[in-house]
């Protein structure tokens, strides 16, 4: 009894507490909107909170509203608990507003301190139109995860052809000398840190130059292989209820077939945003390898420069970019695809029991057959890129002394020798599409193997094939076959990174001429020698007299 009334006081200090936290919510709320009159937006971080405490702010909705309705149905007051409840359930509304604020709300189109600078420095000329800033950099979070901001284009490419004028403006992360720029840092810092008489590692460049970008990118990628499996397992539970084997209300069916369309749109935004942020990586690694490439070809020795050659420069400068930028949507496959793989296993294990480890068995025993292909690929990448080295260099010496050539009619000589070396060439590239179609044909082939094996052994063990069993079963052979075809992609990528990267390292890591001196020391000592040399002011002769004429 004593203890009552402190009891009363804590619920009357709750229940004021709660109506501050609705007036607070509608502040804010007023806030925002008298913002947004004024053309002001709220901060990206803020409004990224606003969407976050959207999820909390709806289970804590759901258990007010069961106590209340708990409250109501024994017959009694709600008492000072059960309005700070009610009070906590009315600020469940400014809360949503502010979400949705927060959601479909543009970035601010003014920007100040650094970011002003760095726009000014791009600024066009007088009298030329400003293009209009890069969609998603002022789009809205919405906006970004729908790709709407591309509907201005989508829409204005329909009704005429486009222009330059019409593109947005080029993002500064973007830039080419932003990316060269930063790729050149982290080059120089790893040849700092690495010991005299190594070859700096230019993968460790580009991982410190473009690693936390590719970090984030493999966060979507996360998401996305947790969704894809929410649509087998609810596959299961309602097939289970339908066979009337499991006793949940229909209301919870209900439930699951929501949630498995919240998976697979959840699973398609964040696939779209994974391949999105990992092409848009690859365009920056393929504009700063290109552009510090050049750089590094002009500075090069003489001696560097005649081993290398110009063909071999320009393939750096746009064949190895190239596949380098190419890779990077894929690289996260490596140990995404495997994951899958394993996860999907272990639900088919739960499905049909040891059955489902055949599918991994038949795993295992391809993975010294797929080794043996990938080593080969890896073998036969190398002859190519060296005999189109080869063939580049070789055209590029016809072509600058084709004077010559025309001078004494050597054109059929000289042509027959490139098409030699471009046959060399297409019988390597004829080999290397050879091994990799039968590598696909390899992966590509897996998940019917795995299927007919699991149900197969599975039957064979005595089991009755049901339909809640067959049909999870193959909506997990459905996962399974986009990781297990691009399994082998995803090596032949990573091949072309480790060789491309090992490839541009040795380039840039090779002599450099001085830039402050372009001679020897001995050279500048005997360029000009005068010794006890004296030295006169020239005095031209006069002139003699003019002729006098003859006397009459």
């Amino acid at each position: 009894a004593a203890d009552a009334p402190e009891l009363d006081g804590d619920r009357r200090v709750a229940l004021a507490g709660e109506t501050c936290r609705v007036l607070t919510w509608l502040a804010c709320t007023w806030l925002v909107f008298r913002e947004a009159a004024a053309e002001k937006q709220a901060g990206r971080s803020l409004r990224l909170w606003w969407i976050a405490h959207a999820i909390p702010a709806t289970l804590l909705l759901r258990s007010d509203i069961l106590y209340l309705e708990h409250r109501g149905a024994g017959g009694a007051a709600l008492g000072a608990r059960g309005w700070a409840v009610a009070l906590r359930a009315l600020a469940f509304a400014p809360a949503v507003v502010l979400a949705a604020c927060g959601l479909f709300q543009m970035d601010s189109w003014t920007r100040g301190g650094a970011a002003a600078a760095k726009e000014a420095a791009f600024r066009p000329p007088p009298g030329a139109e400003r293009p209009p800033p890069a969609g998603d950099s002022v789009a809205s979070f919405f906006d970004r995860l729908t790709f709407r901001w591309c509907n201005p284009i989508l829409v204005l490419g329909a009704s005429r052809p486009l222009e330059h004028a019409d593109l947005f403006a080029l993002d500064e992360g973007d830039a080419a000398e932003r990316n060269c720029r930063v790729l050149e840092a982290a080059w120089r810092a790893e040849r700092l840190r690495t010991p005299r008489g190594q070859t700096p590692s230019f993968l460790r460049a580009a991982a410190r130059a473009f690693g936390p970008f590719f970090a984030v990118t493999g966060l979507f990628k996360v998401v996305n292989d947790v969704a894809v499996f929410v649509g087998p397992f609810m596959i299961a539970r309602i097939t289970a209820f339908i066979e009337g084997s499991s006793g949940e209300a229909i209301s919870t069916v209900y439930c699951y077939t929501a949630l498995m369309f919240l998976g697979a749109t959840v699973q398609s935004l964040a696939i779209g945003q994974y391949f999105f942020r990992g092409f848009r990586l690859g365009l920056r690694i393929r504009a700063g390898i290109g552009q510090l490439v050049y750089r590094k070809a002009l500075k090069l020795s003489h001696e560097a420069r005649s081993s290398f050659g110009v063909g071999s420069i320009v393939s750096f400068m746009q064949i190895d970019a190239g596949k380098l930028g190419d890779s990077m949507p894929y690289l996260h496959l490596i140990w995404s695809a495997w994951l899958q793989v394993v996860i999907a296993t272990w639900m088919l294990y739960q499905q049909v029991g040891a059955a489902g480890f055949a599918g991994l068995g038949v795993l295992v025993l391809l993975m010294p057959l797929n080794t043996r292909v990938a080593r080969t690929q890896m073998r036969l990448t190398k002859a190519t890129m060296r005999a189109r080295d080869r063939r580049v260099k070789f055209t590029n010496e016809v072509i600058s002394g084709i004077r010559v050539i025309k001078f004494f009619a050597w054109e059929p000589s000289f042509l027959d020798a490139v098409g030699e070396r471009r046959e060399q060439e297409l019988t390597e590239v004829r080999r290397n599409a050879l091994w990799g179609a039968f590598s696909t044909f390899l992966w590509g082939a897996t998940p019917l193997f795995v299927t007919v094996t699991t149900f197969v052994l599975y039957v064979a063990l005595g089991n009755e094939l049901t339909a809640s069993k067959a049909f999870t079963s193959l909506s997990l052979f459905q996962v399974l076959r986009f990781p297990l075809n691009a399994i082998p992609g995803s090596i032949t990528r990573v091949v072309d990174v480790l060789v491309v990267t090992r490839r541009l390292g040795n380039f840039m890591a090779a002599q450099e001429q001085d830039e402050n001196r372009c001679a020897s020391d001995a050279e500048w000592a005997r360029a000009l020698e005068l010794r006890r040399q004296g030295f006169n002011r020239y005095t031209a002769p006069p002139r003699p007299p003019p002729p006098r004429r003859a006397a009459a």
